[in-house]
């Protein structure tokens, strides 16, 4: 069996294929940096306004990268999954100056950034280019939510879910 593992971490995602008819030391690893990383690099050096697309992820740096960048006077448009990445609560994520994409406006001018923990195309061109298959009987990915509850804290909202799964 054929288990692509992935860790999306705060500094690095971690990557292991590993093929149980092997050694375990001959599992093929991949340490790269977390996505939040690379999103938060490409803000930084684009000179335009942004709109953000795509899922749900972990912020990191994103989130300073977003409000530096609005320092400079561009706008930050986000459609409402993405923008979850900044505050789950869309009031909060317009109270920094971010738009909620609407889809009545025109955003051609914007330079587009795709959110998202995971780029499974990317992945398989690199290990494509190493002649190594990209066909696996399952796939793992780690990536921790907080959680949301209007009631409490992302922390105390995602200690009280690891609870209930270990109780």
């Amino acid at each position: 069996m054929r288990v692509l593992a992935i860790d999306v971490g705060t500094g690095t995602q971690d990557i292991m294929i590993y093929n149980t008819e092997k050694e375990l030391e001959n599992s093929i690893k991949l340490v790269l940096p977390s996505p939040h990383l690379f999103i938060s690099q490409q803000i930084n050096e684009i000179e335009n306004d942004i709109y953000f697309e795509g899922e749900i992820m972990g912020g990191g740096k994103i989130k300073q990268s977003i409000l530096k960048h609005m320092e400079k006077g561009y706008s930050v448009v986000m459609e409402p999954l993405c923008a979850r990445t900044i505050r789950d609560n869309l009031d909060q994520v317009k109270s920094y100056g971010i738009e909620i994409a609407d889809e009545s406006k025109d955003y051609s001018s914007y330079t587009k950034i795709k959110m998202g923990d995971i780029n499974i195309t990317q992945l398989s061109n690199f290990l494509l280019g190493y002649d190594l298959e990209f066909d696996f009987d399952k796939i793992a990915i780690a990536v921790q939510d907080h959680g949301y509850n209007e009631n409490m804290g992302d922390r105390d909202f995602r200690f009280e879910k690891i609870r209930e799964k270990i109780s």
